[in-house]
């Protein structure tokens, strides 16, 4: 199996070597590198990595790699090319979760904002003409013509919807005694 991990502890570090010169040193946990690279190999690698994978140090089985700031290893002796194809599309696989997540918090953030609403989408007017018919302008529960009111069978905050089949008239005192009830 393939092994490339980026390496938060590894970094570079500045110091004075002998004579006032100043060096780069390379340490990955106890795993080190002192004064071996110098001011100008060091941009040359700062610059270098923006672009592609440029090799820093091995020890032991492991190989350090820098690429866009970030420090990786690997112990399968790849090239810079295969280094560089499996960072981006590591990056790219994280790129698609978080777009994922944000989608999916974005339907779960619209999915309780539409709960909390009151705001009900209209009975469109052909529906309420059908119903009216239907049940002949009277409450279906008690027959009285007065104060009439379009009622949902399955209440809206229960899932019932503005179809003819959810819909009934019933008086203002039928309906308010039926409540959220389905009966």
């Amino acid at each position: 199996m393939i092994m490339l991990k980026k390496d938060n502890n590894a970094h570079f570090f500045e110091y004075e070597h002998y004579n006032d010169a100043h060096r780069y040193g390379f340490r990955s946990g106890k795993i080190s590198i002192i004064g071996e690279i110098s001011v100008e190999k060091y941009k040359s690698i700062m610059q270098a990595q923006k672009e592609h994978p440029v090799y820093v140090m091995h020890c032991d089985s492991k190989v350090w790699w820098i690429f866009q700031d970030e420090i990786y290893w690997e112990n399968d002796n790849l090239d810079v090319e295969a280094v560089k194809t499996l960072i981006l599309a590591t990056q790219i696989r994280k790129k698609q979760k978080i777009e994922r997540d944000i989608e999916k918090a974005k339907a779960t953030i619209a999915q309780v904002d539409s709960l909390k609403s009151d705001d009900r989408q209209p009975i469109p007017d052909d529906v309420k003409m059908f119903v009216w018919q239907r049940d002949k302008g009277r409450c279906v529960k008690c027959g009285s013509n007065q104060n009439l009111e379009y009622d949902h069978i399955i209440p809206v905050s229960k899932g019932g919807s503005n179809t003819a089949r959810n819909l009934q008239i019933l008086c203002e005192f039928c309906n308010r005694s039926k409540g959220g009830n389905l009966f």
